[in-house]
């Protein structure tokens, strides 16, 4: 009886630990300078992910697009992230 009382209680113990998974790795593309900002806040924020400074570490890559302009008051600029290993 005390064999299933310690197993159970090593099982149970081990159990936080399995559900801990690794955040996905994310280059931020240089930008200026403010790569460097935009992952502060990112870490600031808590998102859920590690910011790497060497592109073949990341699995995902956040590089900036083109700024559309469309009027005086409207000005789009878009992000794209992408897989690191396919683009």
């Amino acid at each position: 009886m005390k064999k299933i009382g310690l197993l159970l209680t090593l099982l149970v113990a081990s159990l936080p630990s399995v559900g801990q998974a690794q955040p996905p790795t994310v280059y931020i593309a240089p930008q200026n300078g403010f790569e460097t900002y935009l992952g502060a806040a990112m870490a600031k924020k808590g998102v859920p992910i590690d910011v790497v400074t060497d592109q073949t570490k990341a699995v995902y890559l956040l590089k900036a697009a083109p700024v559309v302009r469309l009027s005086d008051f409207t000005v789009f600029a878009w992000r794209s992230i992408a897989d690191a290993k396919t683009s």
